[in-house]
């Protein structure tokens, strides 16, 4: 008896692929286990399918049975991570950096795909909390604001992409802590390590923002007489 398993374009395998069974008694099973890598070239969205069949030299009443065929889906993965900070946009370099009522922040997120594989359908969510009111950001269209989605598409390997948001600090917010949470999501991918997708910054918001004020330089000149 001869078995042969010869897999689909883009599969190579790591040993044979044909086996010489020779004499298999009646009620006896016999499994053969062939290991092969998956081409890095290969489409992820291409299903593999692999075909087996076996041949013997002894007549057979049913030979209907002596093909069999599989087919998986191929799996992409891949490990995002999201990192996230809030600054003031414009903070007062003579002054200690403090987050009041009416003053402008900006959100900055960066997402990168540590692989191995593409990153599939990438999208972030970060829905400004209450108390931040959204003025704009550096990603047109790709970010809805009413709904906090980013539209990123896919990820390459090593490659980090990056969006700011400008909101300003809402009244009434004095002593209330602000937590503003960003969440990575992958639809086509399985992430490996969904402990890093999400990052969370908290500010505490210290009242409102004085006038603005340029110090004054005093400059006097002595007269002589």
């Amino acid at each position: 008896m001869v078995l042969t398993d010869l897999l689909p374009e883009g599969i190579t395998p790591t040993g044979q692929q044909l086996w010489q069974l020779g004499a298999v008694a009646p009620g006896i099973r016999r499994t053969i286990v062939l290991t092969a890598g998956v081409n890095s070239t290969r489409a992820p969205d291409r299903p593999l399918t692999n075909t087996a069949w076996i041949e013997t030299a002894t007549p057979e009443s049913d030979n209907e049975n002596n093909m069999a065929t599989a087919t998986v889906q191929q799996t992409e993965t891949a490990d995002l991570s999201v990192a996230k900070s809030v600054q003031l946009a414009r903070a007062p370099w003579w002054k200690l950096v403090e987050y009041r009522e009416g003053r402008q922040v900006v959100c900055a997120l960066t997402v990168v795909n540590h692989g191995p594989d593409t990153a599939v359908e990438v999208r972030v969510m970060d829905l400004l909390p209450a108390g931040m009111m959204y003025l704009s950001d550096d990603a047109g269209r790709a970010c809805n604001h009413h709904t906090g989605w980013w539209q990123i598409g896919n990820l390459a390997l090593n490659e980090p992409v990056s969006l700011h948001i400008t909101a300003t600090i809402g009244t009434n917010t004095s002593g209330t802590p602000i937590r503003n949470t960003t969440v990575v999501r992958t639809t086509g991918t399985v992430d490996l390590v969904p402990a890093d997708d999400l990052s969370s910054v908290v500010i505490v918001i210290q009242g409102l923002a004085p006038p603005l004020s340029l110090p004054v330089m005093m400059n006097s000149q002595a007269t002589e007489t």
